[in-house]
């Protein structure tokens, strides 16, 4: 496949008319299920929480589950609350919907920005409720990590939200469609790039002997991503299996932070197709941008996306891009 031009990926607005009546600044507070890990929403909120304070909109964070690295918690500069809770509905989960409560009230939150179900459905909903904060969902799947029980609940409260962001069209279509939300309260804010940032980075160099790979001039296809199944990496390594009997020589290098029992199945798959000098699974790299750089093209197999950073990142390195047609990815990937 051929990348369009990466500055045609614009935000839109669906539709462009009826905007919901959110403040023109004021203090916003992000509420977001887990931070743990570094993926594509989590590189998005430490991307925003970044910018919008210049713009009159004062960040903070609030999460259920909360990573307590400190080089981890560097990526968000900004006030993170912990509210622990290890089920969703039992009496901790009380105490914790009237803790967070209270602190939406004593920091006189203007906004809260949800992400992910339980933040959308549950923690929104009671941190708002009976008061003037507005309350907006940031829609980044097609809802492949929710639960059946998720889905009527959705249809339920389509209403409670002022506005819904959504990173694709396709993501913006399903809201409209499979949760019932007014077409006027919800807008596509596609995912971006820092172009600048990116071509500041330099070429990773010798990357082949960094990680092991086949002899330096070996073609490497890259894969980025967190490491569970959504992401078809099981797919990724079939298709490597099928490229090396040809070009027996050629990389494959799997970057992300990983789920370990899913790490561990393709680690088997690996083993079992006799690939242990092809795919390497390297787990999470701080700056994937020199990385990118040094590869010769970049392969998304995903069986559901938003619409990936990884893919626009890898775009920005001009990298050659194959991908399945899912989600957002054929707003910013032109086949052919």
């Amino acid at each position: 496949m051929n990348t369009r031009d990466i500055s045609e990926a614009k935000s839109d607005v669906v539709p462009a008319t009826k905007a919901a009546p959110i403040p023109v600044n004021g203090k916003v507070l992000f509420l977001i299920d887990n931070l743990l890990v570094m993926g594509g929403a989590e590189g998005a909120l430490s991307k925003i929480v970044r910018g919008l304070p210049a713009l009159g909109f004062p960040c903070s964070i609030a999460t259920f589950h909360l990573r307590k690295d400190p080089e981890y918690l560097a990526l968000f500069p900004c006030e993170i609350r912990e509210f622990p809770m290890s089920r969703t509905y039992d009496l901790q989960a009380l105490r914790t919907a009237l803790a967070l409560r209270k602190f939406v009230r004593q920091e006189k939150i203007d906004i809260i920005h949800t992400m992910f179900p339980t933040s959308d459905l549950w923690g929104g909903p009671l941190a708002q409720l009976g008061g003037r904060i507005k309350l907006v969902s940031g829609r980044r799947d097609l809802g492949i990590v929710r639960e059946s029980k998720h889905e009527w609940m959705y249809r339920l409260l389509a209403g409670h939200f002022d506005q819904v962001q959504a990173v694709s069209q396709a993501a913006s279509q399903a809201c409209i469609e499979r949760d019932g939300i007014r077409p006027e309260r919800v807008f596509t804010v596609h995912n971006g790039v820092e172009i600048e940032a990116i071509a500041s980075q330099p070429r990773m160099a010798h990357l082949h002997g960094i990680y092991g790979l086949n002899p330096d001039g070996a073609t490497v296809i890259a894969s980025v991503g967190q490491i569970w199944p959504v992401k078809g990496l099981d797919v990724f390594i079939d298709a490597a299996a099928i490229v090396c009997r040809q070009f027996p020589k050629t990389n494959f290098l799997i970057a992300g932070f990983a789920n370990e029992e899913w790490s561990q199945r393709l680690n088997a798959q690996i083993d079992s197709l006799g690939l242990q000098n092809n795919v390497k699974i390297i787990g999470y790299v701080r700056s994937i941008i020199p990385l990118l750089k040094a590869a010769d093209i970049f392969c998304l197999m995903s069986r559901s996306e938003g619409l990936s950073n990884a893919l626009l990142e890898a775009m920005a390195c001009g990298l050659p891009v194959v991908a399945t047609n899912v989600g957002g990815t054929p707003e910013v990937v032109a086949d052919g």
